[in-house]
């Protein structure tokens, strides 16, 4: 990404994301954050329903992996079996579940 302005980084609260390597290099790289964003920010993160997603997959296809090789191959396997559908429509999700987040001034959500 080099350059780019216009793209904006949602990033929890990790204090790896705040360590300032990793802000020079965003800032170097004219990518914005969005900021502050909550350490817990239950349901408006569409990253983690893509890793349910794969969870899920992973489980299905292989419930007994044994080590970490047969870990990555499943997550691989899982990641090239995505739907776009899935990820569109976790995508365009996002707004009515950060909404129902502010409803509940970060409370619980049905998301």
């Amino acid at each position: 990404m080099q350059n780019n302005p216009g793209y904006i980084l949602q990033q929890g609260d990790t204090p790896a994301y705040h360590a300032r390597e990793t802000q020079a290099y965003l800032a170097g790289q004219q990518i914005g954050v969005i900021q502050p964003w909550p350490a817990v920010s239950s349901g408006t993160n569409p990253i983690d329903y893509v890793w349910d997603i794969l969870g899920l997959h992973t489980q299905e296809m292989n419930p007994k992996l044994q080590n970490n090789v047969q870990l990555i191959q499943s997550l691989t396997s899982a990641w090239n079996a995505l739907i776009q559908d899935q990820i569109f429509n976790i995508v365009n999700s996002t707004r009515r579940r950060c909404q129902a987040v502010i409803a509940t001034s970060g409370g619980h959500t049905l998301y």
